[in-house]
């Protein structure tokens, strides 16, 4: 569906209120402004009100709205960085902010019950959270419901409730495929940015043959909308040190990157992404891992000539996350995350930091070293089938035939299998 006035424009996690006969629309619209459709009738729909303008809200994700005694309420986690909840006597606006950043992560959704309590539910790491709300701009201590989509990031709450029964409805932030013509994507900066470079923030330049981060802060990502549904796959690149810093390496099955503020500040969103990264310092390397937030999930010491450049490798299977500096033959680090993130791009990340990167070469698990920059068509060439358990750790094809919810992947084409326990 495309909406009018924002035709051009990618718009996410719709949610629809009816009132008066009129259904209203709101969105994530990716601006410093919040956007409303009406329609009667779910085909012709109005012209965008813009609802809100206020720079706090700059980026306002998943903004859903309800109506209680007179006065309409928004929720919305901008850039999902917390909630803010917002009035007014319009569901078209304008809506004005009634409390501070409430926290509680991303995609809040409020619910009245029929006996005139309130409740609000949102997402984090763990799954979907519910608590109660004290006032109509409060919210109480949270729960978790129990709800997580396979040990993955589980997002877009929303309760209702009919004859008698609540039924709460969740999605995922992946679609559990694979990619329509996997090929192995690289760069190595001599003639220029390749145009497979699908998303970029920070200052970035070219400079002798290798990309710098002139801006010292910033996120490369290789790959389009296909890419983001990348799953096992290679990346690797050589990394040079200079006098700027070191903070800076590989990132790999990243999604949802994002700059900061109102101002797209790539300083603000040094953390705005759900990904992994491997970096290396002279006296340390670290697998972190990204969640709208920054941890350290294993570290290495070491000690490494900062003055010589030095190839960093990822290899991503399933849960298991293998990272390699200079000797490709023996892992430094080999770490199985108990909740992984299973898809996503690869690229770069600086923090505070000018490093320079070279060679940048991404591998999928199902191609070989012919496939570079060739994508494709048709059937998968790989016959080889393999099998992940929902916490997205491989298993055994054996394994697979006993009873629960399974990953098939073969070549390019993947889907979730249901075997019957015997």
């Amino acid at each position: 569906m495309v909406l009018p006035g924002l035709e051009n424009r990618s718009l996410g996690d719709p949610y629809m209120m009816k009132y008066r006969g009129y259904y209203y629309l709101y969105v994530s619209a990716g601006d410093r402004n919040i956007y409303c459709w009406r329609t009667k009738d779910l085909m012709e729909w109005s012209e965008p009100f813009i609802c809100c303008t206020d720079e706090t809200t700059a980026v306002a994700y998943a903004p859903e709205v309800i109506y209680w005694n007179g006065l309409f309420y928004m929720c919305t986690s901008p850039r999902g960085g917390g909630h803010y909840l917002l009035t007014s006597e319009s569901p078209t606006g304008p809506f004005t902010h009634q409390t501070g950043n409430l926290g509680r992560d991303i995609d809040g959704s409020m619910f009245v019950n029929d006996d005139g309590k309130w409740y609000f539910y949102h997402a984090n790491n763990g799954g979907i959270r519910g608590c109660t709300m004290p006032t109509h701009l409060s919210f109480g201590n949270d729960v978790d419901l129990g709800c997580c989509i396979s040990g993955q990031w589980t997002e877009g709450p929303c309760l209702f409730k009919r004859n008698g029964l609540f039924y709460l409805l969740y999605t995922g932030n992946h679609v559990w495929r694979g990619v329509a013509a996997p090929h192995i994507m690289a760069d190595d900066f001599e003639l220029g940015f390749s145009n497979e470079w699908g998303y970029k923030e920070g200052n970035w330049n070219i400079i002798d043959g290798q990309l710098e981060s002139t801006g010292r802060y910033g996120k490369m990502l290789m790959g389009g909308f296909d890419d983001i549904h990348l799953t096992d796959y290679t990346v690797e690149c050589d990394v040079i040190y200079g006098s700027g810093g070191t903070n800076g390496g590989l990132l790999f099955r990243t999604t949802n990157a994002s700059t900061g503020g109102a101002d797209d500040n790539p300083v603000l969103g040094t953390d705005f992404l759900q990904g992994y990264v491997f970096l290396a310092s002279g006296s340390s390397s670290t697998l972190g891992k990204h969640n709208y937030g920054w941890q350290a999930l294993s570290t290495v010491s070491h000690n490494i000539d900062l003055s010589q450049p030095h190839h960093m490798k990822v290899e991503v299977e399933g849960a298991t996350i293998r990272c390699y500096l200079d000797d490709m033959d023996k892992p430094l680090i080999t770490y199985t995350d108990a909740m992984p993130f299973i898809t996503g791009r690869a690229g770069f990340r600086t923090h505070d930091s000018v490093l320079r990167f070279d060679n940048f070469k991404v591998t999928p698990a199902s191609c070989n070293s012919t496939d570079i920059k060739s994508p494709y068509t048709g059937s998968s060439p790989s016959t080889h089938v393999r099998y992940y358990n929902m916490q997205g750790q491989p298993v055994s094809a054996a394994a697979a035939q006993n009873g629960g919810m399974y990953l098939r992947v073969q070549g390019s084409e993947s889907r979730i299998i249901a075997v019957p326990t015997r």
